[in-house]
C-alpha cells in the first residue's frame, strides 16, 4: 500500500512558515540591539537566521518591518475589539480592555523584547519617522470608534483629536512602563491614561 497522505499539509506548511518568520525576527532583534538598525544588513540577518537574504525579504519586504513585526496583527486586534463592543461599552472602555489584554498581561519575555525594540526605535530617526506613518492607520481606527460614540463623522476633527491624544498618551505610557515591572503599577498607568482620554471625549462630546 502507498504511504498515507498527510491529512494536514497546509497546517504543517503554515507552522514551518511561522517558525521561519520567528527565527528571522529574533535574529534581527539581536543584531539591531547589538549594532543598531542602520548598521545591520539583510545578509547579516539572513546569516544569523540561517536562511537566504531572499527569504528575509519574502517575509519582510521592507527592512523597517523587522522592527514592527506584529503591527498588522495588533491593529487588526484593536479594530476587532473596538468594532465588537459589548452593550453599553464605550470606545474608551474597549480601548482600555485591549491595552490591558495586549500589553499589561503580556508575558514578561515578550514585554522585555518590546522594550528592546523601543530602544532601537528611539535611537534611529528613520525608524521614528516610519513609526509615525504606521500610527496614522491606528489613529484612523481609534477615531472611527470614538466618532461612533459621539455620533460624528470619522473624519471630524473631534474624534481625530481624541485619537491623536490617545496615541500620544500611550506613547508616554510605554516609556513610563519601562520602569513599571509590577503588573498592578502598569495597570494603574493604563487606568490613568484612559481616565484622561475618557474624560476628554465626554467633554468634547458635550460641547
Amino acid at each position: 500500500m502507498g504511504r498515507t497522505a498527510d491529512p494536514h499539509p497546509t497546517g504543517l506548511r503554515e507552522r514551518k512558515k511561522l517558525q521561519t518568520r520567528a527565527a528571522i525576527s529574533e535574529a534581527a532583534d539581536e543584531l539591531f540591539e547589538a549594532q543598531g538598525f542602520a548598521a545591520t544588513t539583510i545578509p547579516q540577518i539572513a546569516e544569523r537566521a540561517q536562511v537566504s537574504p531572499r527569504t528575509v525579504s519574502y517575509y519582510f519586504p521592507v527592512k523597517e518591518e523587522l522592527v514592527f513585526p506584529d503591527r498588522g496583527e495588533l491593529i487588526a486586534g484593536l479594530a476587532a475589539t473596538l468594532d465588537d463592543r459589548g452593550e453599553g461599552e464605550t470606545a474608551a472602555d474597549a480601548l482600555s480592555r485591549w491595552i490591558t489584554e495586549t500589553f499589561v498581561q503580556q508575558p514578561a519575555e515578550e514585554k522585555e523584547r518590546s522594550l528592546r525594540r523601543r530602544a532601537v526605535i528611539d535611537a534611529d530617526a528613520g525608524l521614528r519617522a516610519y513609526e509615525l506613518e504606521l500610527q496614522s492607520h491606528t489613529e484612523e481606527v481609534i477615531a472611527a470608534s470614538f466618532a461612533r460614540d459621539l455620533n460624528l463623522p470619522a473624519d471630524h476633527h473631534v474624534p481625530r483629536m481624541i485619537a491623536a491624544a490617545t496615541l500620544a498618551a500611550l506613547g508616554s505610557l510605554g516609556r513610563e512602563d519601562e520602569h513599571a515591572s509590577d503588573p498592578a503599577e502598569a495597570q494603574r498607568l493604563v487606568d490613568d491614561v484612559m481616565t484622561f482620554i475618557g474624560a476628554g471625549a465626554r467633554e468634547l462630546g458635550s460641547g
